[in-house]
């Protein structure tokens, strides 16, 4: 029983971010692969949403990279706040976070994406070593997988390109994959 209740806690540590205590990468893709598969026997609609901390760099370059690990936690508990128990948030990399959403459609995923990005625009994060208060605004990306994707790596692929139009058209704010908004006009 003790070697078994290792094991968890050792796999749980394998699965999780240690900065924010999300799902890393590795444990989001099995869970996003799954999704997938059920999409494809079921058609049962799955989206994606890729969201990235806007100018990230300069909160490190102003305030530490100390204070960088409390907004990078604070964004991922906001993300993980907004999202039903069946959706899940991962940390992908640096400040991007990916959450993969379960029998949703394009409106939801959409409304879910502002709340996102409108409550992280008005929290304002306390910096360590009394700088005052930080305040960011995230970048979100969304797409929705589609017949002909050859794995879920292809909705996060669309959906960060999606996330680098938002960036591009001036950052704080949502886009879907054109394609989503082609379909659904």
């Amino acid at each position: 029983r003790t070697l078994g209740e290792h094991i968890n806690a050792l796999q749980v540590l394998a699965d999780t971010d240690p900065l924010t205590h999300l799902l890393n990468r590795r444990a989001f893709l099995v869970f996003a692969g799954d999704a997938m598969n059920y999409f494809r026997r079921y058609g049962r609609d799955i989206g994606i949403l890729v969201i990235d901390i806007d100018f990230f760099k300069r909160v490190n370059d102003t305030f530490g990279h100390g204070a960088g690990d409390d907004v990078i936690e604070t964004v991922g508990r906001i993300v993980q706040d907004e999202v039903r128990t069946t959706d899940k948030v991962a940390r992908f990399g640096g400040e991007e976070f990916v959450v993969l959403l379960r029998e949703t459609e394009t409106n939801g995923a959409l409304a879910l994406a502002e709340r996102i990005r409108n409550r992280v625009a008005g929290t304002a994060i306390a910096a360590r070593d009394d700088h005052g208060d930080i305040n960011v605004t995230v970048s979100v990306g969304l797409a929705m997988a589609e017949p002909g994707d050859r794995d879920i790596g292809d909705v996060i692929e669309r959906a960060d390109r999606a996330l680098y139009e938002a960036k591009s058209a001036g950052r704080n704010r949502v886009v879907a994959d054109p394609h989503l908004l082609a379909v659904a006009a």
